[in-house]
């Protein structure tokens, strides 16, 4: 059994901060995952105009139904976004590992001087393009393992009795 706990802060410098924190109250281990679904925008523009940056080098490529099949490297996929570079018409619905344990995505409306970042500690991150929302949005999921993980096993928490896991993230904006 698990009881989790979700805390948000919001301070005008940094934004919002926000903590979900798990712990197996129970007696046996829990096999356990967890994400968040957090949608950023440049004032409700098209992702089409963004200038994106994703610190990940590996991407799930997806079969028919967007389940995750085989992991491969940014370029053979075209989603590198190591360096900021614009989304246009890229379709993303995708799982990338992160290249790092703290990590930051940004996007960027050059016309409108505006960013907006979210960064967090988990090992993996969904990204959609928001095709279902007309492109106003880009969905960015920090996450502990991908998907289908209490299948596959990959990254999948097994939380032993009185252990807790925290998933962090923290996002901001800034005029450039």
């Amino acid at each position: 059994m698990l009881a989790s706990q979700v805390v948000y802060s919001l301070n005008a410098r940094t934004g919002l901060s926000v903590e979900i924190a798990s712990q197996n109250i129970g007696t046996v281990t829990a096999p356990y995952g967890v994400g968040i679904h957090p949608y950023l925008t440049c004032n409700l523009t098209s992702v089409d105009e963004y200038l994106f940056q994703l610190p990940a080098n590996q991407v799930y490529a997806v079969d028919e139904h967007a389940n995750p099949t085989t992991l491969h490297h940014v370029d053979e996929l075209d989603l590198n976004f190591t360096q900021a570079k614009k989304i246009a018409a890229t379709k993303i619905d995708h799982t990338f590992k992160t290249a790092n344990d703290l990590w930051e995505i940004t996007i960027t409306h050059p016309q409108q001087a505006l960013s907006v970042s979210l960064c967090s500690d988990q090992p993996w991150v969904q990204i959609y393009s928001g095709e279902k929302l007309q492109r106003q949005g880009l969905a960015v999921e920090p996450m502990s393992c991908p998907p289908n993980a209490f299948n596959s096993g990959l990254d999948l928490l097994l939380l032993e009795p009185g252990k807790t896991h925290r998933l962090f993230f923290n996002i901001y904006g800034q005029h450039n």
